[in-house]
């Protein structure tokens, strides 16, 4: 019988690699029912020059590669006819040269179920990634849950963003709007204590520094809005008539309301509640002294004097 020696060069994964050299006997004709399948303990692959070390060609059904292990009869790890890697353990990416296992420390991060785990012991990120080329609409991870909603997205600007439902309808978003700031589009709620140049907050709110709030300087009537808190009248060349907002689902909404023209004294500012809402049980309230102030707090249905 005729004898072909394989003289390929480059290690197949999962083969047991050593010196020695694999004679093979020759392929049986086509048309030979049975085909014999060869047991092997060592192998050898010797490239010699050729363009490829190991070419694999199949009929696209089954499974070109497989790993077994005693106590299975299922393959443990395999690649499919579409050269896809399915395995039932973890895969774990060392960047150690040294340690156990082939001059590389194989071990597992932790003892986690996981689908991949990456332990760097590189000086280096673990993962790396880089956007395709694809314009803004380009992005780096989609976090799913159980049932095909997306839940989280990292684009390729760094933002961060969140959603229940379709991408196109996440709706709460983390980024950089310029050098050192931080920003959010929406709502941020915390749960806890914040605290602002202050490490260990001792309060709901802890501002260890200056204090800003939003001032608004007004020359003629005005309907307070949302954005509002501190409200400057400084022209009362004619009486003013500053308007609050519904007081319904405003509970703790605080306005501040100032005469910095000087002249209240002469021609007062009205503070003047919605109709069916009070201040202090009344419709308006009035500043009459020069430099007058006059603070509010909402109830979340009526407004009080603070």
């Amino acid at each position: 019988m005729h004898r072909i020696h394989i003289l390929l060069g480059c290690s197949l994964a999962g083969l047991a690699l050593c010196g020695l050299m694999a004679s093979l006997p020759a392929a049986e004709p086509d048309t030979q029912a049975a085909r014999k399948a060869g047991e092997f303990s060592t192998v050898k692959i010797d490239k010699r020059g050729l363009p490829s070390a190991l070419d694999i060609h199949l009929d696209g059904k089954g499974r070109a590669v497989r790993f077994f292990t005693p106590e299975a009869k299922d393959p443990r790890t395999y690649f499919n006819d579409a050269g896809m890697l399915y395995t039932n353990g973890w895969v774990v990416i060392s960047g150690t040269m040294t340690g156990t296992g082939e001059g590389f420390n194989v071990e597992p991060p932790t003892l986690d179920p996981s689908m991949l785990a990456i332990w760097s012991d590189v000086l280096g990120p673990a993962v790396q990634v880089r956007s395709a080329n694809a314009g803004a609409d380009s992005y780096l991870f989609q976090g799913l849950d159980r049932s095909g909603n997306y839940t989280l997205s990292i684009e390729q600007d760094g933002a961060l963003q969140w959603g229940a439902a379709t991408r196109a309808a996440m709706d709460t978003k983390i980024y950089r709007s310029a050098a050192k700031t931080l920003k959010t589009d929406g709502s941020l709620v915390v749960a806890g204590k914040m605290g602002i140049g202050k490490s260990d907050p001792t309060s709901t709110l802890h501002v260890s520094g200056s204090q800003s709030v939003q001032r608004t300087a007004v020359t003629a009537d005005y309907t307070l809005t949302d954005t509002d808190y501190y409200v400057g009248v400084s022209d009362t060349s004619a009486q003013r008539t500053v308007t609050l907002p519904t007081a319904s689902g405003k509970s703790g909404r605080v306005y501040v309301v100032k005469d910095e023209s000087g002249g209240a004294g002469a021609h007062s500012i009205k503070v003047k509640a919605l109709s069916g809402e009070t201040i202090d049980g009344e419709g308006e309230l009035s500043i009459n002294a020069n430099y007058g102030v006059l603070r509010v707090i909402s109830s979340g249905t009526n407004w009080f004097g603070m």
